[in-house]
């Protein structure tokens, strides 16, 4: 026994056998490094995606949805990428609907950020008090355009457009004034009015259909890059006494249907 331990401790104190030792662990570290990087390249998991288009305000249901394999790293890069359906569902089990700004095409992806829950929904009060031909006219903002998030429900807000003319002269006047401020809210419908740490999406307005029509064709001539800006007045809109929904620019509004399509119904 004793000569065993002799030679063995001669083996280990050999030079040759220290170097070959270290080779083969250092072949056998390189290996294992190898093999967890491939193991990683290679993983996957799968995540869900849309059979079919869904169209904003729409609720998710399962038939709609399928499993699709992709690598486990593209889960990481984008965090919101729904793998499991619990993360789309609310307390109630029911499932989360589409974004109201959103849709989604058929085989995308889909993600937690394009989706809200029922109870985080535009509050449908909204619709169903609106008088007949009257619309709710949602208005793109930012923090600088709500003047620091300071544009609040109840407010009364005269629109300014801004663009350039045929000649490319800058435009920028009065367009329509003494609208109503229903709510200010994020693109998940949520209020932001006053809230320093939110980022307005919306203002949401009340406006005829004809004048609903106008707001979004004005919203929609590229070729004057027309911008429509909220301008708060300093007195509420229940002591507005002047006409509402007043268009005080003609030439704009004419500006603007000379360059849109009459289509009949």
């Amino acid at each position: 026994m004793g000569n065993l331990l002799n030679n063995l401790k001669r083996f280990i104190a050999n030079k040759n056998t220290v170097t070959i030792l270290g080779v083969l662990a250092g072949i056998i570290v390189l290996y294992v490094g190898y093999n967890y990087r491939v193991n990683q390249s290679v993983a996957t998991i799968q995540v869900y995606y849309v059979k079919e288009a869904v169209g904003s305000n729409t609720q998710l249901t399962e038939d709609m949805l399928g499993k699709v394999t992709v690598n486990k790293k593209l889960t990481e890069t984008y965090k919101n990428l729904v793998t499991n359906l619990s993360q789309i569902k609310d307390g109630n089990n029911e499932f989360f609907f589409v974004n109201f700004d959103h849709s989604l095409t058929a085989g995308s992806l889909l993600c937690t950020d394009d989706l809200v829950a029922k109870s985080e929904k535009a509050d449908q009060k909204l619709y169903k008090n609106l008088k007949k031909d009257y619309k709710l006219f949602m208005l793109d903002v930012d923090l600088d355009t709500t003047h620091g998030n300071s544009i609040a429900p109840g407010n009364a807000i005269d629109l300014y457009l801004q663009g350039k003319d045929e000649t490319g002269k800058v435009i920028f006047a009065p367009f329509m004034e003494n609208l109503e401020v229903i709510d200010v809210v994020d693109t998940k419908w949520s209020t932001t009015a006053g809230d320093e740490g939110s980022s307005p999406k919306y203002i949401i307005t009340v406006v005829s259909k004809a004048n609903f029509e106008l707001l979004t064709k004005a919203t929609m001539l590229s070729t004057y890059s027309f911008e429509l800006i909220p301008v708060p007045k300093e007195v509420p809109y229940s002591e507005i006494t002047e006409q509402k929904e007043n268009i005080v620019n003609l030439y704009l509004k004419n500006m603007i249907e000379a360059n849109s399509a009459v289509v009949g119904n």
